[in-house]
């Protein structure tokens, strides 16, 4: 059987943990129930990574890492990551570039390339040129261009992001905000355009829905939880949300994750007993607490974000949401599914209140999320990539 070879780059992959991380993770999943696609993943991950999952799960998808990324979330490159774009973007595309070429003398007639970022987008540019490769793709899993002060550096770039895109035959756009973003980008031409929303796993529609039971079955009493899961940075709004909780004694924070400000949310947790911190935990594991929770809190700082994966999560497992307005959390909300709040301590401390204190409400955003849930993020968003890749 003919087998169409799909090229695939992404900046970073599991075990570093994240949106479009998982996002790759339920991709390469379902390219592997596809008897006429053969994949290969090229990607960052950490150093001394030993014995990923995903290696050697599916007998057509390939999966290479190059372990240059630190687990030190203070260490000197995470830290020139953040604060430098400029060696952001060679440290990405440089050891990338030498990589896939490399591997593509070994492993020859790809049929598309599929970039996840501005970064491996370059290097699919240049890939496909030097050995033919006929079809290009890239994924916009964020945003680029705003009006908040951080962001006015990447609107600079608007005619280098046109340029590349010129370059692609498809670019997929994560959400309605993104799609429009890059059809304004392209002058209205939304010719190479296709819309695409983030899908979950069948196990967080399946989750029982009884919340007092999953309370008491993962230790968390019987006070309504508010639960964050997510990288503990200052851009997620973690510092917003631990001096929420510490206003807020009659309700649970229960935070998962990891990240630079670690250390900052366990003296929280020791200091404030309603700050419950569970660390990095699996991603098995995250169903359990979502349907344990009252509301999912995420509280972004940037607008770079897009729909979050986090958010997506929550709803499925019937868990409203309240989410600050930044990049695609207002496309979700707005499907009726919790709150918008400001970045603001009393705005956030009141619509919690409004939400937990009001059965009415509560009822009918968690009805919302069901309906949400299995209408925009099921599973079958996943055929959106596969029949590209098959054409």
């Amino acid at each position: 059987m003919h087998k169409n070879k799909v090229l695939i780059l992404a900046n970073t992959f599991y075990p570093i943990l994240g949106g479009v991380e998982t996002h790759l993770t339920d991709l390469i999943k379902s390219i592997s129930k596809e008897k006429d696609l053969e994949a290969h993943l090229i990607a960052y991950t950490y150093f001394g990574d030993k014995d990923n999952p995903y290696i050697n799960m599916y007998d057509n998808v390939k999966i290479s890492l190059l372990k240059l990324c630190s687990r030190n979330h203070k260490s000197v490159i995470n830290w020139l990551q953040l604060h430098s774009y400029l060696f952001y973007f060679s440290f990405t595309i440089l050891p990338m570039f030498f990589y896939t070429f490399y591997y593509c003398l070994k492993n020859k007639n790809f049929n598309l390339v599929h970039a996840n970022s501005h970064t491996t987008g370059v290097v699919a540019v240049l890939i496909s040129k030097i050995f033919g490769i006929e079809k290009r793709y890239i994924s916009m899993h964020g945003f680029m261009f705003s009006k908040l002060p951080n962001f006015q550096k990447y609107n600079k770039f608007r005619w280098i992001i046109k340029r590349q895109f010129k370059k692609f035959d498809k670019i997929f756009c994560v959400g309605q905000i993104s799609y429009n973003e890059n059809k304004e980008l392209m002058d209205g031409d939304s010719s190479k355009l296709e819309l695409f929303r983030y899908w979950v796993d069948d196990v967080f529609f399946g989750v029982g829905k009884d919340k007092k039971l999953a309370k008491n079955e993962l230790g968390l009493g019987d006070r309504k939880i508010i639960f964050y899961a997510g990288r503990l940075r200052p851009t997620k709004g973690i510092l917003v949300l631990l001096d929420v909780a510490r206003r807020m004694p009659q309700f649970n924070f229960v935070i998962a994750g990891d990240g630079i400000l670690k250390d900052e949310v366990e003296e929280y947790s020791k200091k404030y007993e309603n700050i419950k911190f569970l660390g990095k935990i699996k991603n098995s594991l995250l169903p359990q607490y979502y349907v344990a929770s009252d509301i999912s809190i995420l509280l972004t700082q940037g607008d770079g974000e897009g729909i979050p994966r986090a958010l997506i999560e929550s709803i499925s497992c019937g868990t409203p949401v309240l989410a600050t307005d930044r990049g695609g959390t207002k496309e979700l909300v707005d499907f009726g599914t919790g709150f918008i709040v400001e970045n603001d301590v009393s705005d956030i401390k009141n619509k919690i209140e409004t939400i937990l204190g009001n059965e009415e409400i509560y009822t009918k955003k968690q009805q919302s999320c069901y309906s949400v849930a299995q209408k925009y993020f099921s599973k079958q968003n996943a055929q959106i990539f596969i029949k590209n890749y098959q054409t």
